[in-house]
């Protein structure tokens, strides 16, 4: 059985299981058959859903509640369902039991926690977090569908912007959120840099 097809189906699959070319290649076929907008768009709508939503999701944590759960592709999870409107990601799951949280936080000095100085390095972690989750997945991607990987990326920091913004949304200060996640981004190496008053001026 596939690996879309074994997932499709309420199946728990770990996302290091899709980062070989059969598996990519599959999952892109599935995702072009439903969207019909060429192999650029199959593409970037699977980065977004396969380790966009961990990402939107690990982002939302570091922005609302100052902890980053620990994750790595070999302990993020996820379960699709199809509802006749392509493949879709449905649940994830992040089983390290490991966290990274901000020096105050009450659970600061519990095992398998990790403490950093503030919100600032907090930001960076996350920023090198979603490099080791996506890295090997947006490589295979970029490979199997013949595209540069610059636009998967830039997929996933919207992601990382959506996760701060959303939790702002929510009741907090919009401002100062994108402010954060500006500087957050600014100071990420490449691939997950973007310089936002180059883009926006």
């Amino acid at each position: 059985m596939s690996r879309v097809s074994h997932a499709v189906g309420h199946e728990w699959v770990r996302l290091s299981d899709y980062v070989d070319k059969e598996a990519v290649a599959e999952l892109l076929a599935a995702q072009h058959e439903y969207l019909h907008g060429g192999t650029s768009l199959a593409a970037r709508a699977l980065v977004s859903q396969l380790v966009g939503v961990p990402t939107l999701m690990l982002s939302m944590a570091v922005a609302g509640e100052g902890r980053l759960p620990v994750a790595s592709p070999d302990d993020v999870w996820v379960r699709w369902i199809d509802e006749g409107d392509g493949p879709t990601l449905e649940s994830v799951a992040f089983t390290s039991g490991r966290m990274i949280v901000l020096p105050d936080d009450p659970m600061a000095d519990e095992p398998q926690v990790t403490a950093v100085s503030g919100r600032e390095e907090l930001g960076a972690e996350l920023v090198a977090m979603v490099h080791r989750l996506a890295a090997e997945f947006v490589a295979t991607v970029a490979r199997v569908s013949r595209r540069t990987e610059g636009a998967l990326w830039r997929t996933l920091s919207d992601r990382i912007v959506n996760g701060y913004l959303l939790v702002a949304r929510d009741g907090g200060d919009v401002d100062a959120a994108q402010r954060e996640v500006d500087a957050v981004l600014g100071a990420a190496p490449r691939p997950l840099h973007r310089d936002w008053f180059a883009e926006r001026n």
